[in-house]
């Protein structure tokens, strides 16, 4: 069996592009993601190989009224692992012939914010990730796929600054079936200078 490995040989720049349609209504935005993958070692059995990641992302925030929004993101795409999720899957694994693959994965999440009163707002926020690898070239220890939730209430007082709290609920599957979850409450101060 291959190992994962991350694939920051290449020569090339990773080549990205945004467009942003904003109406009173709110905006929409996509934005793309082109990439070459390389590895490379040395010495007996060396690799020299390399492949193309690319990915894609819709992105939209519609407003509720007059202060309240609706946020949604879906992002896919190849070898975009370090780009999405902090990680959580690598960007490419080597085959048994030492050839790159680029890992596909899909990525998602949805936000509603909702201010109660001048200086007291909401979010409720779900987000997904899941991950197609080939398990004949990983380890079924390798994450497949994970999901979270979470909703919080913060108070700004002044401006630029916060307190807060969150509860968030979430779990991650490994490609042997086995799963895991957490639940977190996080309470926060934050000044923004």
């Amino acid at each position: 069996m291959a190992s994962r490995i991350i694939a920051d040989d290449n020569t090339i720049p990773d080549l990205t592009a945004r467009y942003a349609l904003v109406r009173p209504w709110g905006e929409v935005q996509v934005a793309g993601l082109l990439r070459q993958l390389a590895y490379e070692t040395t010495g007996v059995g060396a690799i020299d190989s390399s492949t193309v990641g690319y990915g894609v992302s819709v992105a939209a925030k519609i407003k509720v009224g007059e202060t309240n929004d609706l946020g949604m993101m879906l992002t896919g795409g190849e070898g975009i692992g370090r780009y999405v999720g902090l990680n959580f899957a690598n960007d490419a694994v080597l085959d048994a012939s030492g050839d790159l693959e680029a890992i596909p994965l899909v990525a998602g999440l949805t936000a509603y914010r909702h201010v109660w009163q001048p200086g007291w707002r909401s979010n409720l926020i779900y987000s997904f990730q899941d991950v197609d690898n080939d398990r004949s070239l990983l380890a079924l220890t390798t994450n497949k796929s994970a999901y979270s939730i979470r909703g919080n209430l913060i108070y700004s007082p002044v401006p630029a600054f916060d307190l807060g709290a969150e509860l968030s609920l979430g779990e991650r599957e490994l490609e042997n079936g086995m799963s895991g979850d957490v639940t977190r409450l996080t309470v926060f101060a934050k000044y923004g200078f």
